[in-house]
């Protein structure tokens, strides 16, 4: 991730010690990978660490025109939503 991602990581860190960063990428869904990562920045070292995850349950197929309307967007390489500061 860039230098511009770990500063606006470092923003929702200060404000809030839980907030993680959710790196999406839907061409890597496949039956072992979800398309996503989530990461949380070190600060001191500059550095991404991974953080682990498990998924509980079954997603529920109703769900997938929901998925897909969030996720088509980024898929075209536009905003999800915009940024609070912008």
């Amino acid at each position: 991730m860039s230098r511009e991602d770990l500063g606006t990581q470092a923003r929702y860190q200060k404000l809030w010690n839980k907030a993680v960063a959710l790196v999406i990428d839907p061409y890597q869904i496949n039956g072992k990978s979800f398309g996503f990562e989530i990461y949380r920045a070190n600060f001191k070292t500059r550095n991404w660490f991974s953080v682990p995850f498990d998924i509980k349950g079954h997603l529920d197929v109703r769900m997938l025109p929901e998925i897909l309307e969030f996720m088509n967007p980024i898929i075209d390489g536009k905003p999800a939503y915009l940024e609070y500061d912008e």
